[in-house]
Order: structure tokens, then C-alpha cells, then sequence
């Protein structure tokens, strides 16, 4: 977690110092990997709440439209691994697929930009899986090292509400926050 902060603060940094006058160009299909370090909290029976703490690795594709400064598109990411509840690890998640919709300015190099969509995920407790989803929204910083190949850091939360576990007789609201570093690739 501390080298995913880390990353963030010095692709935040790149992003604030760019050059306006030389813009690269974000137009097109891109795709990528991603390592994130996710934390969170489990609440159920409205009064228990349990701490979610783990890493995830996953892929990610997207399409962008650059008019001027102003970058938007759409994004899919599939991530396997993720957070689980520190006192039970048999409790976590096992994949998360994020739709995310996306707009952002172009600084010199920089990409900053926010998110919003959706998230599937899947919980599981050794003896049964689960199905989970709910809304995403967050926000992030490409940096683009070469013509193609880009560098970024991206902070996602999701709110898995609602989710139903069948031996537990009340619904979970679980709430998901990931740091994300993301290297990709621009065709």
C-alpha cells in the first residue's frame, strides 16, 4: 500500500508540472495491467462492521476520444484477488469486473481524470459464492512515458450495497477503497 501511495503522489506530481504547450495524444484503444491494494469495510445486521484489507492484479481495456484538452471514453477492468475481512480471510472477494465511464484534461503529458459506472464482483466464503455489484467512482493520473506506453496511479471506490449472504439473514453493505498503479499501452 505504502509503494501504491507512493506512485500516486509522484504521478500526481508529473501530471501538475507537465508542459501545456506540448499535449500528447490520448485518441484511441488502449489496454493494460493493474496491481492494486484495496481496503474497506463490511458492515451487516446494520451494527457489525468488519475491516477488508488485500491486493488484486488485473487487466484493463479502453477506448478515448480527444477533443482538444478534453479527453472522455469508457474503460472495462477485470481484477482477480482483492480484499478480504482481516479477522476471517476465508471471507473475501475473488474477482471484481469495473465498467467505468471516463473524462479528463490533457496537462503536457498528463492525463487527469475521474471516473464513474459500475462493478461485479464475487464474494466468497469457502462453502458458497456470491454475486456482488454496485457504483464506482474515483479518480486518476495517466502519464504518458513514450508515444504509446503510459504510466498511471488511480484511486476507485466501490459500494457493493446490498449484497446478500444466505446464512446471514440481513443484507451486507461493503464499501471498497483501491489504489491502483496501471502501465498500459496506446495503439
Amino acid at each position: 500500500m505504502k509503494h501504491t501511495l507512493i506512485a500516486l503522489v509522484v504521478a500526481t506530481g508529473l501530471a501538475c508540472t507537465a508542459s501545456v504547450t506540448s499535449a500528447a495524444d490520448w485518441n484511441g484503444v488502449y489496454a493494460g495491467g493493474v496491481y492494486s491494494s484495496d481496503t474497506g469495510h463490511q458492515i451487516y445486521e446494520s451494527s457489525n462492521e468488519y475491516d477488508l484489507a488485500g491486493d488484486a492484479y488485473g487487466v484493463f481495456a479502453g477506448y478515448n476520444v480527444q477533443t482538444g484538452s478534453l479527453v472522455y471514453g469508457g474503460e472495462i477492468a477485470y481484477s482477480t484477488g482483492g480484499a478480504g475481512v482481516t479477522e476471517y480471510p476465508e471471507y473475501h472477494f475473488t474477482q471484481f469486473i469495473d465498467l467505468k465511464g471516463r473524462v479528463g484534461v490533457v496537462f503536457g503529458d498528463a492525463l487527469a481524470y475521474g471516473v464513474l459506472g459500475w462493478s461485479i464482483g464475487t464474494w466468497n466464503d469457502d462453502d458458497i459464492t456470491v454475486p456482488t455489484d454496485g457504483f464506482n467512482a474515483g479518480v486518476g493520473v495517466d502519464y504518458m512515458l513514450t508515444d504509446s506506453v503510459f504510466l498511471g496511479a488511480e484511486y476507485l471506490f466501490r459500494n457493493q450495497y446490498g449484497t446478500f449472504v444466505p446464512y446471514f439473514d440481513d443484507a451486507h453493505d461493503i464499501t471498497l477503497q483501491s489504489l491502483q498503479v496501471r502501465v498500459g499501452m496506446k495503439f
